[in-house]
């Protein structure tokens, strides 16, 4: 399973917050597994690159579980100026 995001823009927490419901959407749709998401780090002011792009902002992580197995996980990220989203 490969689900990914990278926005520019204007962005507030709600929106981090739904773009993270988005992508537990699309990683469990049309599977037949019951996929649990559970939360196992939610950092602030964490140091990301990407592209070459250094950035500083909230990272988040997931497990995906499915009957107590780890399956995957979604990592999530904003940066401080809420100009950047990536999951």
């Amino acid at each position: 399973m490969f689900y990914e995001i990278n926005k520019k823009g204007d962005f507030s927490n709600n929106d981090f917050n739904n773009e993270i419901s988005k992508a537990k959407i699309r990683l469990t749709k049309n599977k037949k597994e019951n996929f649990i998401f559970n939360e196992i780090r939610n950092t602030f002011n964490q140091g990301y690159s990407i592209n070459s792009t250094n950035y500083v902002g909230r990272y988040i992580t997931f497990e995906l579980l499915d009957a107590s197995i780890v399956k995957g996980h979604l990592h999530c990220f904003m940066d401080n100026n809420r100009n950047f989203l990536h999951s």
